[in-house]
């Protein structure tokens, strides 16, 4: 019986060994390609420890808008031990030109990110659409790139609260 005959009935292998090795490597290949399960691994975002703050205390300054358009506001992320300022919403791009201007000369020594002022906004919860707006407004027109919006926290809403006893 003539095996190349058999597996490839309309060629011209007449060697029944050549038929068989094309007849395994076809088969090899196909098998193995069947065989392979395309699978995706899904992977969770890395919480791993927080990051260091790109920022330093010198060259960032937190907004505390409150109600009837008032600006609290202090120097650094945390209250910590220093006084927190009282200013009406108005005074905005005041404050900000003042600690651009206050970043501006910081020492060569300090990095790149920290010759850039950087402003963290806690709104109180009674503040407004409209002291928002003035907030951003400043920020666009003083051309300040780091700007993000946080949580006020419960140290910094008990300093504000004694400040308009």
């Amino acid at each position: 019986m003539n095996v190349a005959a058999m597996l490839f009935p309309k060629t011209t292998v007449k060697n029944d060994r050549i038929a068989l090795c094309i007849f395994m490597a076809g088969f090899f290949a196909a098998s193995h390609s069947v065989a392979q399960i395309a699978t995706m691994e899904i992977g969770m975002p890395y919480s791993g420890p927080k990051e260091k703050a790109l920022y330093i205390k010198e060259a960032t300054i937190t907004l505390l808008p409150a109600n009837k358009h008032q600006l609290f506001f202090f120097d650094g992320a945390e209250v910590g031990n220093q006084p927190i300022m009282w200013r009406s919403m108005d005074s905005t791009h005041a404050i900000l030109l003042r600690k651009k201007m206050e970043v501006a000369k910081l020492p060569k020594s300090f990095s790149k990110n920290a010759h850039q002022l950087h402003v963290i906004i806690k709104p109180d919860a009674e503040s407004t659409y409209e002291d928002m707006k003035i907030i951003v407004d400043a920020l666009e027109k003083l051309k300040i790139k780091f700007w993000m919006f946080d949580d006020i926290t419960a140290e910094e809403l008990k300093a504000i609260q004694e400040i308009v006893k």
